[in-house]
């Protein structure tokens, strides 16, 4: 684009978690291009209510000599206070996201991660968010931990010790994508678990009173692991400080995290 040989025009198909930015590549040379689409580019709606897309990128275009080619980019959302864009906005080439984010878009892109999880991870990189909501309730667990170790790396942070889920709206009727109400808090405990021993996890609020108990749902993982998820509903649970512990049938604690149920979207 810099350089004058394809000029570009972008327009919004409706929505931003998916293919929903239409780029109109025309060639101004005497020659067929092929073309690839950078990742992590940046494009912003000339209407400022709306929300900037980001392009995953990697698609891979042949326009002719003097003609056009229209392609479709699989985009994000690039700020979660901004409202959802509406069809046929006109967007503008901004910028290319840093190198966290080009490497970030093309872990996505390998691992064909289009969906919510993908989208979390996105916004810890555009709009502040915590590596505590990248995950997936829905989805297959070993993605999210995959996708958010490979991030903890490049960011050189430490693994989350739970993780807290927000919802997002991909309704389409122009309002905030991101609901500001945590959801839920999922508390993963992971063990190596000895035959003679019989685990449950004790959960203490803020005073170390015994708030619940859980004595089952545990299950095997593929690392031949034992893990269970300790869930936290707003709904149901008050806000403020809680212990997950996992003990054995002697009460021998082998597990602790400290959990925060608060509003704010970080842990």
């Amino acid at each position: 684009m810099a350089k004058r040989l394809v000029t570009v025009k972008a327009v919004s198909k409706g929505g931003f978690m998916g293919q929903c930015l239409n780029l109109e590549l025309h060639n101004n040379t005497g020659s067929d291009l092929s073309l690839a689409v950078d990742p992590a580019l940046i494009f912003k709606p000339l209407d400022s209510r709306f929300q900037p897309l980001v392009a995953v990128g990697e698609e891979q275009v042949t326009v002719e000599a003097g003609k056009s080619k229209t392609v479709t980019l699989q985009t994000f959302c690039g700020k979660s206070s901004a409202s959802g864009p509406a069809k046929n906005l006109t967007y503008a080439y901004w910028k290319q996201g840093d190198t966290v984010m080009r490497q970030v878009s093309r872990y996505i892109r390998q691992h064909r991660l289009f969906g919510s999880l993908g989208q979390h991870a996105i916004w810890t990189l555009t709009s502040g968010h915590c590596l505590s909501n990248v995950y997936n309730p829905s989805g297959k667990p070993d993605e999210g931990k995959a996708l958010v170790a490979y991030m903890a790396g490049l960011l050189r942070q430490q693994m989350p010790e739970y993780y807290t889920h927000h919802n997002i709206n991909t309704s389409g009727n122009g309002g905030e994508v991101f609901d500001l109400n945590l959801s839920k808090v999922y508390v993963p405990l992971n063990w190596k678990k000895e035959s003679r021993r019989q685990m449950h996890v004790v959960i203490f609020d803020h005073n170390r009173k015994v708030y619940r108990e859980i004595k089952s749902g545990q299950v095997s993982n593929s690392k031949g692991e034992h893990e269970i998820s300790v869930e936290f509903d707003p709904d149901r649970d008050p806000l403020g400080v809680y212990y997950v512990q996992l003990r054995d049938d002697e009460s021998d604690v082998w597990i602790e995290k400290r959990v925060v149920m608060q509003k704010n979207i970080c842990q």
